[in-house]
Parts: structure tokens; sequence; C-alpha cells
């Protein structure tokens, strides 16, 4: 798995293939064959680890705040530096935007990390007490999608050079979002 990113990181995505990756990990094809039915299930395998750890960093970084006590936003702003900080070196944020643009294997790993970033954004937000009221339990299902969605588009673009922002200023700007969008659909903006 380390090659199949080292490979990524040096010569870019189309240079992946079982072959390359054994010649960099220093192993024969039919090592990799024992351990991996081709490709793809390299590729998944690799996501999943990938994103494992950061939903795991997410998740402790949005209950430690929850012990303190800290609003959403805050909530929030930690949780996604943890997350980042959980994607050094950003080859591995890197190969999480190419993968899912590439498709194909990821598709129910990608739609199981999205369900599981939403329940952690809806749980802060049912969870905090900043909001202008509390809101409904299917509002924050909508709202959480929404945070995640827009997380995730920062985040994309920074890894891509397309977001003009250092790393440490993410967090900051994502939270921003949420909170705005908890803001809105707790005030029943929507309906």
């Amino acid at each position: 798995m380390r090659a199949g990113l080292r490979v990524f990181d040096t010569e870019g995505w189309s240079a992946l293939s079982a072959r390359r990756v054994c010649e960099v990990a220093g192993l024969t094809r039919r090592y990799f064959y024992e351990s991996f039915k081709d490709l793809d299930e390299l590729l998944a395998a690799i996501y999943v680890a990938i994103t494992g750890e950061a939903i795991a960093a997410i998740k402790a970084s949005l209950n430690t705040a929850a012990k303190e006590e800290l609003g959403f936003g805050a909530r929030v702003e930690r949780g996604i530096a943890a997350g980042l900080a959980s994607l050094d070196p950003p080859v591995r944020g890197r190969f999480l935007v190419a993968i899912q643009r590439a498709g194909g294997a990821i598709a129910p790993f990608h739609a199981a990390v999205l369900d599981d970033l939403a329940a952690l954004i809806g749980g802060a937000a049912l969870t905090t007490e900043d909001a202008p009221r509390p809101i409904e339990p299917a509002a924050a299902k909508i709202a959480a999608r929404m945070v995640v969605g827009a997380g995730l588009a920062l985040a994309e673009g920074w890894f891509e050079g397309t977001v003009d922002l250092a790393r440490d200023e993410i967090p900051a700007h994502a939270a921003t979002a949420a909170v705005a969008i908890i803001e809105a659909l707790s005030n029943g903006a929507c309906e």
C-alpha cells in the first residue's frame, strides 16, 4: 500500500499498475495477487485505510471538544484540523481526491465515508447549545450533508492547489460555513 502511494506521488495516477507497484515495493507480482485481486482492490484498500484514520481522528477530536463544552463552530474547526492532520503527508489527501474522481471500486466505500462524516457532524449539531434555537434531527441530517460537502470541497481544492489558503486556515473557513448552514436550518430558513 505504501508503494502504491509512492507511485502515485512520484509518477502520477496514470502510472499506477500492479507491475509498477510491485517494482517499487520490491515484490513479485505473484505476491501482489496473493494479497489483492487486482489494482482496484489495492486502491480501495488504500482509500479505506486513509479515510479510516481521518474519521477516527475527527471523531476523537469532536468527542474531546464536546467534553470541553465547546460550541458547534469550535467543534467542527477542531475536527477538520484533526482530519487534515491525519492526511500528512499531503499525498494522502491528493490520493483521496484523485481516487474519488476516478470512481469505480471505491464508490461503496466513499458513500460509507460520507455517511460516517455526516453522522459525526449531525451528532455535533444536535448536541450544541450555540444555535439560535435547537435544530430538529431531520434538519441536522440535511445540514450535516451540506457541511460535509462544503468541507470536502474546500479541502479538495486545497489539495489540488486551486484554493489559496494555508492548511491551518482551512478549518476556520469550513467551520464558518458549517455554522452558517446550521444557523440557517435551525432558524427554519428552508421551511
